[in-house]
């Protein structure tokens, strides 16, 4: 059974993914985004965006996370909070994650129970 996600931590995963976001290397979009993933283990591992000349090797906010974790050895998650927004101005409201179609792939072969901050 999926065990509730306190709104303390929701908070602070939002709160992680607005740091990342400062972190991001965005030269050809300026657009920042941050993530914050919770492990099941209650440990929260951040990441950015990071853009390449050539578009391919782009990482996105949420791959950065989860990549960073699961170098650590955490493979499994509770949830995902994802802020992003043009230039250095906080974000007004949440951002969808990235298009991408492997970071959705990524994320649900490791934790098919996960959940999103701000959504039921």
């Amino acid at each position: 059974m999926k065990q509730e996600i306190s709104t303390e931590i929701k908070q602070e995963l939002v709160k992680q993914a607005l740091a990342a976001r400062k972190f991001a290397y965005v030269p050809y979009s300026k657009f920042r985004v941050g993530a914050a993933v919770l492990a099941k283990n209650g440990a929260i591992y951040t990441g950015c965006n990071i853009e390449n000349a050539a578009y391919t090797p782009t990482n996105c906010a949420e791959r950065t996370a989860v990549f960073k974790a699961v170098s650590e050895g955490i493979t499994e998650f509770d949830a995902i909070a994802v802020c992003g927004g043009p230039g250095e101005a906080e974000p007004e409201d949440f951002c969808t994650p990235c298009g991408n179609s492997l970071i959705r792939t990524n994320f649900s072969s490791f934790s098919a129970r996960a959940t999103v901050p701000g959504k039921k």
